[in-house]
């Protein structure tokens, strides 16, 4: 029993560590939520909310109870639980409950997993992903926790989900850290991970491959999942703390094989990773996070590298776009109504959002930036008051909170209140 206290204390030791350096935290726990506006979601909100579970770590968008209108579900670091939050049909949300998941759920993901045209939810929890089934009214069945692979004591970083495997289902993968103690040794061994959640139809999965990552310590980050060779499949990209984003290639019925990494220098931190044809030619380019070397302190990063995609199996040198101090979180929608798509970065240290405008070709306009709520850690984009403008919301981890930012329909979130 002490050895399994003993255990449990490690991982959590390990996993906050974890989140720290990925997320740009600085580790000193969340500030009280009942605090004003300016500070719990800035004055640019057009609506704040304090949710029920302290610290929200990430958020997802969907219309979860089916009334046209988008709401948000969060994961709550800190109290072990999903939110439901639903939206008025002008941006206004409301707490609609909680759901018991397993520890400190880091990432959260809304499909349709059961194939009934409601959407569900998956958050990653402890040392595998809980599942969600929405009843079809937005609430939710109690969360059915699926393991990743204990023989290396597999726990998940970040999640995402996509049709894997091409049979119409939408399967998860987990990008994760992992170890195996040697107690005749006393010697650990790191086993950072990918795991691919298999998808049966009917919202149940099963853990099917293991893809075992070669890195001397923990630095798995965020996955993410998109075609980047054209071939039709969802290939899989995970960013980590060494510098390097590395992508692994569907081989067909969702199975997958490291094939490379892009470097964006040793030690430097990302956060976040995304997919998405920037520049029109009908390929998927990589955008990460990048927070810089801690250990330089020339190199403190804020910037979004743009990896754009060659469409031969390689990727163009990273262009990097100035954003703020250690961003966590990259949105990429439409928020000027040119139809190129833009970006939006939460900077978790600097408490702001930048904005970077797409000028097509693969050129961005300078980022402007404005301040949010104290410890911003997740944005969805998504039209939350009805109007056919792309809007904002943020969640903030310190302050307990998340606010929705309107969007005037130029990019600019700070006129909406």
């Amino acid at each position: 029993m002490a050895h399994r206290g003993i255990r449990r204390w490690w991982l959590w030791g390990l996993l906050v560590l974890a989140a720290c350096l990925a997320l740009g935290q600085n580790c000193a726990g969340p500030a009280p939520s009942n605090v004003p506006i300016a500070s719990a979601c800035g004055l640019h909100a057009a609506y704040c909310v304090e949710v029920i579970g302290k610290s929200p770590l990430a958020v997802a968008a969907g219309d979860f109870n089916r009334d046209g209108a988008i709401d948000l579900a969060v994961a709550n670091f800190g109290t072990d639980n999903v939110e439901l939050l639903f939206n008025d049909g002008r941006g206004r949300l409301t707490s609609a409950g909680k759901y018991k998941v397993g520890d400190s759920p880091g990432t959260i993901a809304a499909a349709d997993f059961d194939g009934d045209g409601d959407l569900d939810l998956a958050a990653s929890d402890g040392l595998g992903v809980a599942v969600l089934i929405n009843r079809g009214d937005g609430t939710f069945e109690p969360a059915v926790h699926v393991d990743l692979d204990p023989q290396i004591n597999a726990f998940p970083i970040s999640m995402t989900a996509a049709d894997l495997d091409g049979d119409g289902a939408v399967d998860l993968a987990a990008a994760g850290l992992g170890y195996r103690f040697e107690p005749d040794f006393l010697t650990v061994t790191n086993l950072d991970n990918v795991a691919i959640l298999h998808n049966n139809g009917s919202g149940t999965f099963t853990l099917t491959q293991t893809i075992i990552i070669d890195n001397p310590f923990p630095r798995l980050g965020d996955i993410t999942a998109g075609d980047v060779d054209g071939d039709g499949r969802a290939d899989l990209i995970v960013d980590q703390s060494s510098g390097l984003v590395t992508v692994l290639l569907n081989q067909g019925a969702g199975s997958f094989a490291v094939a490379f990494s892009l470097d964006l220098g040793a030690n430097h931190i990302l956060s976040d990773v995304k997919v998405a044809d920037l520049n029109g030619d009908g390929r998927g380019d990589l955008i990460v996070a990048d927070n810089g070397d801690p250990l330089d302190p020339a190199n403190d990063g804020g910037d979004v590298a743009v990896f754009y995609n060659l469409g031969n199996g390689s990727f163009a040198q990273a262009l990097l776009l100035q954003a703020g101090w250690a961003p966590t979180s990259i949105g990429v929608a439409d928020v000027d109504g040119d139809s190129l798509p833009d970006l939006v970065v939460a900077n978790n240290l600097s408490n702001d959002v930048s904005v970077l405008v797409n000028q097509g070709g693969g050129g961005f306009e300078p980022p402007w930036t404005f301040a949010s709520g104290d410890g911003p850690t997740s944005v969805a984009l998504a039209d939350f008051n009805g109007n056919g403008i792309v809007d904002l919301a943020v969640s903030h981890m310190n302050s307990g909170a998340v606010g929705v930012y309107l969007n005037d329909g130029t990019g600019d979130f700070t006129s909406g209140r």
